[in-house]
């Protein structure tokens, strides 16, 4: 799609991805160590689950800023030329939420012995990203079609590979949407407000 895409879509990655990897490395190396007496003791569920409560928590308030801020919030940074960056960083933010998520409990792989599964896990996620990128050409979408289908369908498969390794260490997954739902709807009401008062001002 050419150089400025190209441009763009790296920017937001990078923007996007370098702190939710920072912190997911950080807080995987700790729960790796945590999980396997977890495990052996019949808790692991109860940790997965306190867990997953203090990413949702903590990634919230990031996505909901990026969602209603994101095209100002680049414009401002590194000027106007890259609000269309911005529009991808909203677009990206369920997507990077979600990864914020997986990054960590993705040692649930080698807690519960699933190698071979993370494994195949990792390739469909690659495969279905990919294609859906290849599906977004053959069908001959624009440049910001494509990279929104790519957002969603990452988005959704994070999801999927989550809840099914989430699922597999025991976790009641409707109380794990719950907690997504409440996080997200909170911070969602604290940011939407602040928005639209400052486009009042503006």
């Amino acid at each position: 799609f050419g150089a400025t895409l190209t441009g763009f879509y790296a920017l937001t990655l990078r923007i996007l991805t370098l702190p939710s990897s920072l912190i997911g490395s950080a807080v995987g190396s700790v729960f790796l160590s945590a999980a396997p007496q977890a495990k052996r003791d019949g808790t692991l569920a109860a940790l997965v689950t306190q867990l997953h409560a203090r990413l949702a928590m903590a990634g919230a308030v990031p996505l909901a800023v990026l969602v209603f801020f994101g095209p100002d919030l680049f414009a401002l940074v590194f000027a106007e030329d890259w609000r269309q960056a911005g529009v991808y960083a909203q677009w990206m933010a369920p997507w990077i939420y979600l990864q914020f998520q997986w990054s960590p409990l993705s040692m649930l792989g080698s807690v519960l012995e699933l190698q071979r599964q993370a494994l195949v896990a990792q390739m469909l996620v690659f495969v279905f990203r990919f294609g859906s990128i290849v599906i977004a050409w053959w069908l001959g979408l624009s440049a910001d079609s494509s990279v929104f289908v790519f957002a969603i369908v990452s988005a959704l498969t994070y999801l999927t590979i989550m809840l099914l390794f989430m699922r597999r260490a025991g976790v009641n997954l409707s109380s794990v949407l719950i907690t997504d739902i409440k996080y997200i709807g909170l911070s969602f009401s604290v940011i939407f407000p602040i928005w639209l008062l400052l486009r009042g001002l503006l």
